[in-house]
């Protein structure tokens, strides 16, 4: 074994590069911090293939006066913290020393800046290798340019992508970086095209609209809630405009963009039961927090923190977001339409008129195939008008239902309403859904879900695989009003289902869970996945597609809607409802130009 030395400087400079300097994006992201920390009011970056020829990143801030222009590149040297306590009561986003001399030791870099009132002066780093520092004409403020970054290590530069993908990471940096600071004004070029531009001294609303669109300004919410010292603000989106990917979920802590999971998971579970699986909102959460209670430098990168009460954090940002989702307009009913969830039992008839015994049973006395009195069914004879009708013609539901009128049923599956100036079609599977689920969590709440044995029992069986899987969770689902036993062998007996699903398909809701188990591995327990599992149940449960309803039936359901929250969503994230203007119809027929 070779003896024990002291790495050459130069040397644990590319070493330390590894850590901050991962591609591009992360150099952007180091240089834009040190202009916002130097007082920088406009920060303009220039690329050239992506940023892999060419880094430039140019600010109005302090500057940098010419005697410390070569320390700026030395390792470990900081303006920011001093003493051991500084650690503690971070307020810049750089303060580790590290960036400049680490990006020099893997580029070929210049650094040129101007304090008023000296002359700006530039120095020059090809590998660690110094140039001599000499004059250059600069208005205030710092200029840092990084050519050719990783020419000097190939094993970093081969696993570069793209000019396109490294163009996005670094545009997807910028957009934190802008949404952070409203009062700085950001542009982005790359090989002499504007990428994009905002203008500094913006509102934190205007540069929302800046960087999202006007989409964001109908279909996003702000919030803000706060307590302890903790505070959180930010804007949480409709589920109407989720993405397939979480790039559009944005967190801060104290002004600083982090990837943090105790956030995510807090957003995520606020939007739970609101969005199909795969899909992820649009939101942006600021977390304000003393100094003591986060640790931001876990990493070089500083893009994790650490909380010494996350369980705190995650409530707070929970509570955040899901109240805002809860008052949201397209959440509303008109005033006084939604009121406390009923207590009624199983099979009563509602209190408002008509009277109807609506129960949540597959195929009950109600909602049998053959109603006593006919439905009324609206069968399309023309074809759609010529043309595509676009997302923005056909909204998800935001109309109360307590303003709807029930016209009528097609193709056995969608339910007709008009109000004032819309036509709403709501998909009975995901109302009754949505319905049964929000009683079933209520019952659960309120200490049980009431069960009904069966006469005669259910059997059925699964492979001894699947019977392994199931065994475990028996015990839970009777808490949720399922009795399911063993029969022997792999058989399994059904003895008791929840009041509101008599016809719940028991065998479809445990082999759900099997698939569950083999994508999540081994549940805890089934309470952990409560939610996940009563909208199983709910889903089982529900009446289906191509199920005949009388018009009393059907303005039963819709009633039932206003009564709880969420209700344009099944629990499982499909819309419960979409709606088209009248103006908007009245246009495919020509009637407005």
């Amino acid at each position: 074994m070779p003896p024990i030395h002291l790495l050459e400087d130069h040397l644990i400079n590319k070493i330390a590069a590894g850590e901050v300097v991962e591609r591009p994006a992360s150099a952007v992201k180091e240089l834009v911090e040190n202009s916002l920390d130097a007082g920088a009011t406009q920060i303009d970056v220039e690329l050239k293939d992506g940023g892999k020829k060419l880094i430039l990143v140019r600010d109005n801030g302090v500057g940098i006066s010419k005697d410390e222009l070569k320390l700026a590149l030395a390792r470990h040297s900081t303006s920011k913290i001093s003493t051991e306590n500084d650690l503690y009561a971070i307020s810049s986003f750089g303060f580790r020393g590290e960036a400049l001399a680490s990006m020099a030791s893997v580029s070929k870099l210049t650094l040129t800046s101007r304090v008023e009132p000296e002359f700006a002066h530039e120095i020059g780093c090809e590998g660690g290798q110094f140039s001599e520092r000499k004059e250059a004409p600069h208005p205030q403020g710092t200029t840092v340019a990084l050519r050719f970054l990783f020419y000097n290590t190939p094993a970093r530069l081969k696993f570069l992508k793209s000019a396109d993908t490294e163009l996005a990471h670094i545009h997807d940096i910028l957009i934190s970086m802008a949404l952070a600071n409203p009062q700085v004004g950001f542009s982005l070029t790359c090989d002499q095209k504007k990428i994009f531009y905002v203008k500094s001294g913006s509102h934190f609303k205007e540069r929302i609209f800046e960087l999202f669109g006007k989409e964001t300004e109908q279909y996003c919410y702000p919030f803000q809630i706060g307590h302890s010292g903790l505070e959180a603000v930010g804007y949480a989106g409709h589920p109407q405009i989720s993405r397939s990917h979480n790039k559009n979920m944005y967190f801060f802590v104290n002004n600083r963009p982090v990837k943090d999971k105790v956030l995510h998971h807090a957003t995520m579970e606020a939007y739970r039961d609101l969005l199909m699986k795969g899909r992820y909102p649009f939101s942006i959460v600021f977390l304000k927090i003393p100094s003591e209670m986060v640790d931001v430098n876990v990493h070089p990168a500083k893009t994790e923190v650490r909380f010494s009460q996350s369980q705190v954090i995650h409530r707070l940002v929970y509570e955040a977001v899901r109240k805002i989702l809860e008052a949201a307009p397209w959440n509303q009913a008109m005033d006084g339409a939604r009121h406390a969830p009923t207590h009624d039992t199983v099979g009563a008839p509602l209190a408002a008129p008509p009277s109807l015994p609506f129960q949540f049973q597959s195929e009950s006395d109600v909602f049998r195939g053959a109603a006593s009195s006919a439905p009324t069914e609206i069968r399309p004879t023309h074809q759609s008008p010529e043309g595509n009708i676009s997302q923005k013609q056909i909204q998800f539901g935001q109309t109360p239902y307590a303003s709807m009128e029930v016209l009528g049923q097609f193709w056995g599956t969608y339910i007709l309403c008009q109000s004032d100036d819309k036509l709403i079609l709501i998909d009975q599977h995901a109302a009754h859904e949505r319905i049964g689920f929000e009683k079933l969590l209520l019952q659960y709440k309120e200490g049980e879900i009431p069960s009904q044995h069966l006469l005669i029992p259910e059997n059925f069986d699964l492979n001894p695989s699947q019977t392994a899987i199931v065994g475990p969770y028996l015990d839970d689902f009777k808490k949720m009003g399922l009795e399911v036993d063993f029969f022997g062998g792999n058989t399994f007996v059904v003895k008791s289902k929840p009041a509101l699903f008599k016809k719940l398909d028991v065998k479809s809701l445990l082999l759900d869970l099997v698939g569950d188990v083999l994508e999540k591995g081994k549940l805890t327990s089934l309470i952990d996945q409560l939610h996940a599992v009563l909208a199983r149940m709910s889903c089982h449960g529900a009446i289906r597609a191509h199920h005949l309803l009388t018009l009393e039936e059907m303005k039963a359901m819709v009633r039932e809607l206003d009564q709880y929250h969420f209700t344009s969503f099944c629990p499982h994230g499909r819309p419960v409802s979409v709606e088209v203007t009248r103006y908007e119809i009245e246009k495919w027929f020509k009637r407005i130009v």
